[in-house]
């Protein structure tokens, strides 16, 4: 059967190879129902006869260009430009377009080349389309697309290739159009790589030619999770038309309609549903051309594929409470170590619960990846922690407890859980049950033991002479830390559990008996617990105060001396040494007086805040009493509305009670936990700044602060010789140049990314005011002045 010179929608399914990419998505397209304008898609056989029969004068045209001569170039591609405009259509052709085209209406016309090379692909670029097109213009402009070929750029890029226009299989397609209303394109996902967002593009009348000049339009971003939109509506003063002769000409948008949005909400929402229906069918993130009649239907021109979003499976990464620990960029040496700890914590708490003990290598890959690092942002992997959280017995999974403890803002999106097997669920939860009510026995015994690993190691460290070792030495030592907090370090997460658990029981109790604002409520119940260790360091450091004040020499000794790094050391060899001894006691046990860091790169400024805080103290003597007061008075008052407001019949107060009971006592340990978890911390930064001293003395780094720009894994490599790093200078500059990037970037806050993470386009907040940074602030800086700058993280 000879192959037909035009196909449509109503071709047979056998014909769907010959229809060319365009023409295939298009007729899968009609062939599910979407409302698509008629087609009709050109074989290449008619160019191909055209060529054969005219071959001889052809190759001696072609034979005359002399590609080095741009005259010689001009002249013949003029003369074969001319040439195929002058030859009749062939008659079979013309037989088949006056069977299949109407006479009436306009049409446009697309012309693009099929082929695997890209390069070649993207010639379609040079091939004349044509829009609004009476029907009695068709065939000539059908000539000047074959003519096409023969312009100069299309044959220069085809004889790099080693091709002849006449070898190229050229696909013509023709589409009615409409007088529109409105037209436009949809991105089912944004432009900037965000896969929540679908971007709805519109203007009045026509859509445009690729030549012509831009009309007024107007965006309209729909958020698929919220499934709410964001409108950018601006006046509209001109728009395309048909033009009587035929083609396209501006006109006047009436003045009624210049301020009004093109497409209203049913509008919209009809025409993502088409969108959405398309990506379905095509299974990838599609962009779709659109034109809206004047009775308010919609009608697709095409649906190409999105290429620059990759293919695969979706990943949802997420921020929130990280960002509170993290804010910022984190180094890549903290989110290693971060990574690495994570990792271990989760698995060995799992594995205590009895969870993980027969499909540990199974879960181990999700264990190793719980953690993102984008845009040099800490992220949770959403999917990989809900794996985690599914692995609790049967429906104990409660996706708003698991929500509340990563601290989301966006719900989690229920997973489907496996059949649920009565033999399997039954020993799961007994061994589960049994483990968590022991933990639960011993809670206060084992995060005692907990605390006494923690100062054991803190203790340790605290008479180690980091300046006297060397790189290997250094990591040595780190190495061992890890290996010591390893003992007991599931303890703190199985109390935060019990935490998260016996919080949200007291707050859903709360709500249960009638109080507005449980939350609330119950953060004032938990007042004096949260405050205890704020109010035990505030009194340690009056205390330290009172000495200063009553020593006017000591006091005069710090003023002298209180910017000086080594201000701890001068007052250990003076006469002061009793109160070194109480403020080296109190950096033992509280730290800094700030908030503490969780980032290994954050410059710290011990002891000159805790001098700072003691002589503030000393102008605006802090008073303690008055604040335990106004909190005992907090915690009376909502004691006193639970028993008199509560609507709970006795037996649930007491179930309340007990909940309150244990939230209370794993808020203290919790607090104890991270204090004590900061503390080694503190020492795990000392270790690195002076592994980067080191390596300043060793010549391979130009500043101390680079060593925050590798992961534990690439230090070991360089001091030990494990190999993997290819150059360390190379990859200084590397990471150099990404952290001088992430500068300028603010990636959200919540992602969702397909495919190989690597290769999505990381989507940017909405910032209402641009900071312009002067190019040499970044353009010229060195890698080490990133960090002079205190870039990476904040100072304390």
């Amino acid at each position: 059967m000879a192959e037909p010179l035009i196909y449509t929608a109503e071709s047979p399914e056998n014909y769907f190879p010959f229809l060319g990419a365009q023409g295939q998505n298009l007729w899968q397209m009609a062939q599910k129902g979407l409302p698509v304008l008629p087609w009709w898609a050109l074989s290449p056989t008619p160019f191909k006869q055209i060529c054969s029969e005219n071959e001889e004068e052809l190759q001696k045209l072609l034979a005359r260009i002399n590609l080095q001569s741009r005259l010689s170039l001009e002249q013949t591609s003029f003369q074969l430009v001319q040439m195929l405009q002058e030859l009749p259509l062939p008659s079979a052709l013309k037989n088949a377009l006056n069977h299949a085209l109407p006479n009436d209406g306009i049409y446009s016309l697309q012309a693009y080349i099929v082929s695997e090379n890209s390069d070649l692909q993207n010639l379609s670029q040079y091939i004349e389309a044509r829009m609004c097109l009476p029907r009695q213009a068709l065939e000539e402009n059908l000539k000047n697309c074959w003519a096409s070929l023969f312009r100069e750029e299309v044959m220069l890029a085809l004889d790099a290739q080693g091709l002849s226009p006449t070898d190229i299989p050229l696909r013509i397609l023709i589409q009615k159009m409409i007088p529109s209303r409105a037209s436009g394109r949809v991105l089912t996902v944004h432009p900037q790589g965000d896969l929540n967002e679908l971007l709805i593009h519109a203007t009045y009348g026509l859509k445009e030619d690729a030549s012509s000049p831009l009309v007024e339009s107007e965006n309209y971003l729909y958020l698929r999770e919220s499934q709410s939109w964001d409108l950018q509506v601006s006046e509209k003063w001109e728009q395309w038309v048909p033009a009587p002769e035929g083609g396209m000409t501006l006109s006047q948008v009436p003045i009624q309609l210049r301020s009004q949005a093109i497409l209203n909400r049913p509008m919209r929402e009809a025409l993502v549903e088409l969108a959405l229906r398309s990506e379905r069918l095509f299974k990838h993130h599609q962009a779709l051309e659109w034109s809206q009649d004047a009775k308010g239907q919609f009608w697709l021109h095409q649906s190409r594929p999105l290429t620059n979003i990759p293919k695969g499976k979706i990943t949802v990464f997420a921020q929130y409470a990280l960002a509170k620990r993290y804010p910022g960029i984190t180094s890549p040496l903290t989110y290693s170590h971060l990574r690495q700890r994570t990792t271990e914590i989760w698995g060995q708490a799992l594995t205590r619960l009895g969870l993980l003990s027969e499909q540990k290598s199974e879960y181990q890959p999700i264990l190793e990846n719980l953690l993102g690092h984008l845009d040099g942002r800490v992220y949770y992997h959403l999917g990989h922690w809900q794996r985690l959280f599914q692995l609790l017995p049967g429906e104990i999974t409660d996706l708003p407890l698991w929500e509340q403890w990563l601290a989301l803002e966006d719900p989690l999106e229920p997973a489907p859980l496996p059949p649920l097997e009565w033999g399997p669920y039954s020993r799961d939860w007994w061994k589960f049950s049994r483990r968590w009510k022991a933990f639960r026995k011993n809670q206060t015994k084992e995060m005692a033991a907990y605390l006494n690993t923690r100062q054991a190691i803190s203790d340790k460290l605290k008479s180690q002479d980091l300046s006297s070792l060397d790189t290997h030495e250094l990591l040595a030592l780190y190495s061992r830390i890890c290996a010591d907090l390893q003992a007991k370090q599931e303890v703190p997460l199985l109390n935060l559990g019990l935490l998260r658990v016996f919080g949200s029981l007291s707050q859903k109790a709360l709500s249960r008996a009638g109080f507005e604002n449980p939350e609330s409520l119950l953060a004032d119940l938990l007042i004096s617990e949260r405050m205890a260790a704020q109010h035990s360091a505030s009194h340690a450091r009056l205390q330290l105060a009172e000495q200063i004040q009553a020593a006017p020499d000591l006091h005069d000794f710090i003023l002298r001396h209180q910017d000086d790094p080594d201000l701890i050391k001068r007052l250990r060899y003076s006469r002061f040494e009793l109160f070194y001894t109480q403020l080296s006691a109190y950096l033992d046990a509280h730290g800094e007086p700030s908030p503490p860091s969780y980032k290994l790169e954050t410059i710290t400024k011990a002891p000159a805040a805790l001098i700072s805080s003691l002589l503030t103290l000393l102008e605006a003597p802090q008073n303690l009493a008055e604040q335990l007061q106004a909190e005992t008075e907090i915690r009376t008052e909502a004691e006193r509305r639970l028993k008199q407001e509560s609507r709970l019949s006795p037996f649930l107060q007491a179930g309340l009670k007990h909940c309150l009971k244990q939230t209370r006592c794993s808020l203290q340990t919790q607090i104890l936990a991270e204090q004590a978890e900061a503390r080694v911390l503190g020492y795990l930064r000392q270790i690195f700044n002076a592994l980067g001293e080191k390596l300043v003395e060793a010549d391979a780094l130009n500043h101390p602060r680079e060593v925050f720009l590798l992961s534990v894994e690439e230090l070991k490599a360089f001091v030990y010789g494990h190999g993997g790093l290819p150059s360390l200078e190379t990859r200084l500059q590397e990471r150099g140049d990404e952290a001088r990037a992430w500068e300028h970037r603010h990636p959200r806050a919540y992602l969702r990314t397909q495919g190989p993470v690597s290769l999505n386009q990381i989507p940017q907040q909405r910032l209402k005011t641009k900071t312009v940074l002067a190019a040499d602030n970044f353009g010229t800086q060195k890698p080490e002045a990133i960090f002079q700058a205190g870039l990476y993280g904040n100072t304390i």
